[in-house]
């Protein structure tokens, strides 16, 4: 997609994900895809995201003295491993919502670039078995040809942060100058071309 339009997807991605943060019993999205992304538009100048599929998402109370709320993997690599950070390929992790935030940048790679970021080409099972994602993490790179802005590229970039501690939390991300919505009266809005 063109980077306008790819960013606007994005936006409304962190959007959900904020809202579901933000829920007096947060709801944890462990690995917005894809194919969870459902984009429709009631008007033509406007594009709207819906994020579905909720298989993988938990109600998560806040621990006492804890920065985020966590959650225990039932075992390593559950979910879309294409999707997953690398901390999600160890024994019975913790995780937090920085799952999600890793998630939206592969899904706003994929938009920008056409190709899955650090395991394009890779089967499920070779993922799981080699950790390919973990092994790869640190070796993100841009094709040569991109279009991609300095911008994109460093939201990309802290999004998929190999620790998760280094990645922003949906607060600072929503926050973020690059992903938060731009105001735009209802009659100027066009909906990006793709």
């Amino acid at each position: 997609l063109r980077e306008v339009a790819a960013r606007v997807i994005t936006t409304q991605i962190v959007s959900a994900l904020r809202h579901l943060a933000d829920q007096p019993q947060p709801i944890m999205r462990c690995d917005p895809k894809p194919g969870s992304i459902l984009l429709h538009s009631e008007l033509p100048s406007r594009l709207e995201v819906t994020v579905a599929d909720f298989g993988r998402s938990k109600a998560v109370a806040q621990t006492a003295g804890a920065d985020e709320p966590c959650v225990e993997l039932p075992s390593p690599g559950t979910g879309t491993l294409r999707h997953l950070p690398p901390e999600c390929f160890e024994p019975a992790p913790p995780i937090d919502a920085t799952v999600a935030i890793w998630a939206a940048g592969i899904v706003f790679y994929r938009m920008l670039d056409g190709r899955r970021p650090l395991v394009e080409g890779e089967t499920q099972s070779r993922i799981g078995h080699e950790r390919l994602v973990v092994h790869r993490a640190r070796q993100l790179e841009f094709a040569e040809r991109s279009a991609v802005s300095p911008q994109a590229e460093d939201a990309i970039r802290r999004c998929l942060s190999y620790r998760a501690a280094d990645r922003p939390d949906i607060i600072a991300l929503s926050g973020d100058a690059y992903v938060r919505p731009k105001k735009r009266s209802r009659s100027t809005a066009e909906r990006p071309s793709t």
